[in-house]
Formats: C-alpha cells, sequence, structure tokens
C-alpha cells in the first residue's frame, strides 16, 4: 500500500531532519513539509498533517499521533507514530529507534512485492 511506502520517506526525512540539529516535533513538522511538496497525496503525510493541527488545538501530541496512526489504519504507522510521541514528549535522540521502524517497514514492503510476484507468476502458469 501506499503508506508501506511512505512510512520509510517519512522516517528517513525525520531523522534528517533531527540529524540536522531539530527537535523531534520541528522535524517532523519538516519531513511533512517536505513529502507535501512532493505533490502527490500521501495518506501518512495527510495524517500526519492532521496530528499536527490537533496538537496545535491543544491535544497532547501522543493523542494526536495515536489519533493518526489509527486513521492511517496501516500496522506500519503504529510504531513510527509511537516513537515520535516519546521523542516529543520526552526529548532526546530517536534516531535508533526510527532506524528500526524504517527497517521493519522496508522489510514488510518487499514481503508484499514477493507475495505480489509469487501471485502473478503462479497465475500465469494455473
Amino acid at each position: 500500500s501506499a503508506v508501506r511506502e511512505e512510512v520509510p520517506l517519512v522516517v528517513e526525512l525525520v531523522r534528517i531532519q533531527a540529524a540536522s540539529g531539530a527537535d523531534a516535533q520541528l522535524a517532523l513538522e519538516r519531513a511533512i513539509e517536505l513529502v507535501e511538496r512532493g505533490g502527490r497525496r500521501r495518506t501518512l503525510a495527510r495524517e500526519l498533517r492532521r496530528a499536527c493541527w490537533m496538537s496545535a488545538s491543544g491535544y497532547s501530541w501522543e493523542t494526536a499521533l495515536r489519533t493518526a496512526a489509527s486513521r492511517i489504519g496501516h500496522p506500519a504507522a503504529v510504531p513510527m507514530t509511537e516513537v515520535l510521541g516519546r521523542a516529543i514528549r520526552l526529548g532526546g535522540g530517536m534516531d535508533e529507534q526510527l532506524a528500526r521502524v524504517a527497517e521493519a517497514a522496508d522489510r514488510a514492503h518487499v514481503e508484499a512485492l514477493k507475495r505480489s510476484l509469487a501471485g502473478r507468476v503462479m497465475g500465469e502458469y494455473a
């Protein structure tokens, strides 16, 4: 799905922003802006933008990100939003945790591609 492809992109953009000195909240907001500038409608970026609006409206970041994860409805979004919520609340590093999230999302995407390809190949020979 599109979300499976978006998770590694958003995670890498957040990691780059954080490495350049941005705190977790600013890194997330900048990553969302970069994805949105790409021009394609992105489910993950849209829901993360809504989380930013919720936070600005008085919701805690954890609540806003948990809501985004449930609206996205994809398992790869849950660990990403949990890591971001903790990093925003507690401060500190998130690079290693986000790297694991991106790696897991990449593996899931590759497995889904393999299953899809295998299904197509088997369909041709059926």
